[in-house]
């Protein structure tokens, strides 16, 4: 049997992600004079280099290194795919064309060709990553997966920061009695055309998880990545445009003595009611109530989703609610809760104009609405925070319009 390295060497010229700061040697001694070895002094994080990610690395809970077995590095069932992609690509379930054999194994390695890239600014700045659903669905076929390596610089896409902090959740918190699973990145699998008998990883012993944030770096990378999100939506022109025009729907609704209907599930099931409240109640004064209900109040939805199913909760309440010439406002994260589509084609069977509050790429809601808002992130938090900006937004830009009474500002 012989084995080979699957791990780059580290040098100065060791790429870091983001262009950061890599690989230093900070001093050299060589033999000579008094000096009877040779020594260096290296400065260095964690996350450069070929190096692994383990659960503390994202997850307060989670094991660190120290917490595993010797037993835990070795590796007898490696499945190895070739799945070669794009700069910036987000790789998707389909792109890994994975054969019967994964499915009991141990150890994932994906081989893009990335790796030819490594001494250029493409490989730190434009790098695939994984899509956080391609994360949740290796861990869903591969039930007995404890690692993932590849040959690229991180499982976070640089481009694609957001998703990939997401992707790096969903492989390493536990999941029932699951654990983790550990994430070898900038691996060296140029050499390798087929799957490996065995692996052995061997990191460096260090008793710490250098990448575990505390409660202050928790916060602060929670409002940094909210910030990204809402930078990207206020610098899209088209976002911004397809908002002011929400204003204008809603403004003739109401001036038409029409109603507005908004429905969802979970967290947008409560946007919905917040936004609906906003209207028979106030905003931020006083002024007449205006026609407005969140679909899917506890008794219709009990006694609906016992006789006809859940997907008809709202579309069931909208049928005899709804008139031609009202709103509805679908709101979904992922665009594709079937209950709020079917919500959707009654509405265009009875004229009502729909709105979508969406997120990630719209799902099948996108092309189904008559006005389509989709925030440019994919996790159910960031959309979320947007969409209750939208809302709280094109309330008053509204009241602006039929009570300029209530926003006399003092010049």
């Amino acid at each position: 049997m012989s084995w080979i390295f699957l791990s780059h060497e580290l040098e100065e010229s060791t790429p870091a992600y983001g262009n950061g700061e890599g690989f230093l040697v900070l001093e050299k001694k060589e033999m000579g004079g008094q000096a009877s070895s040779r020594k260096q002094i290296w400065k260095f994080n964690n996350h450069v280099g070929t190096h692994m990610d383990f659960p503390a690395h994202f997850d307060e809970e989670g094991k660190n290194l120290s917490q595993y077995k010797a037993d835990d590095f070795f590796f007898e069932k490696v499945a190895f795919v070739e799945a070669p992609v794009s700069a910036d690509h987000l790789i998707l379930p389909q792109d890994l064309k994975l054969g019967s054999e994964s499915k009991n194994a141990e150890l994932l390695l994906i081989k893009t060709g990335f790796e030819a890239r490594r001494k250029t600014d493409g490989y730190v700045l434009h790098g695939p990553g994984l899509h956080p659903e391609t994360c949740q669905w290796l861990r869903t076929t591969m039930p007995n997966l404890r690692a993932i390596g590849f040959d690229f610089i991180s499982l976070t896409a640089y481009q694609h920061r957001e998703a990939g902090r997401e992707a790096h959740r969903v492989l390493l918190k536990k999941q029932g009695a699951k654990d983790g699973i550990w994430i070898i990145e900038d691996m060296k699998l140029s050499p390798m055309k087929s799957s490996p008998a065995h692996v052995l990883v061997a990191p460096l012993q260090v008793n710490v998880e250098g990448a575990v944030m505390d409660t202050t770096a928790v916060w602060k990378k929670s409002f940094e990545s909210a910030a990204s999100v809402l930078k990207a939506f206020m610098e899209d022109p088209a976002l911004i445009a397809r908002c002011v025009e929400f204003s204008k729907l809603l403004t003739e609704t109401f001036r038409n003595e029409k109603n507005v209907f908004t429905c969802g599930n979970g967290g947008s099931h409560c946007d919905a009611m917040h936004f609906a409240e906003e209207w028979t109640g106030r905003y931020k004064k006083d002024r007449r109530a205006l026609g407005a209900l969140a679909l899917g109040e506890s008794s219709h939805l009990t006694c609906v989703a016992n006789d006809f199913g859940f997907e008809h909760i709202f579309s069931r309440q909208l049928d005899g609610l709804g008139k031609k010439g009202d709103l509805l406002i679908g709101i979904s994260t992922s665009g594709n809760s079937m209950n709020v589509i079917n919500a959707i084609e009654v509405a265009k069977k009875k004229g009502i104009r729909t709105v979508g509050l969406l997120g990630k790429d719209g799902g099948k809601m996108k092309a189904l609405v008559d006005l389509p808002i989709i925030v440019p992130a994919q996790t159910a938090e960031r959309i979320q925070e947007l969409h209750i900006k939208v809302i709280h937004t094109v309330i008053e830009s509204v009241e602006r319009e039929l009570f300029p009474e209530l926003y006399t500002e003092a010049k």
